[in-house]
């Protein structure tokens, strides 16, 4: 099964900065969790420029059986 994340974007103050959205294959949720974290420490997060990675991050899987949400400082 495919899911769809969602991803929040916050300023290190709280402020909301962006959002963004990409597909994965993974199915457990601290896998798809550990999975963002890796793409912010290589500056890859979709919706962001390249290389940016100092952002708190929401992230929300709709369509996984077991969503609730998750925020990566």
């Amino acid at each position: 099964m495919v899911y769809t994340v969602n991803l929040t974007y916050f300023r290190r103050s709280g402020k909301y900065y962006s959002d963004g959205t990409y597909t994965t294959g993974l199915t457990d949720l601290w896998r798809i969790f550990e999975e963002v974290e890796d793409l912010r420490d290589r500056g890859e997060l979709p919706g962001l420029l390249p290389g940016s990675r100092d952002f708190l991050v929401l992230i929300k899987v709709p369509n996984h059986p077991h969503d609730h949400p998750h925020l990566v400082v």
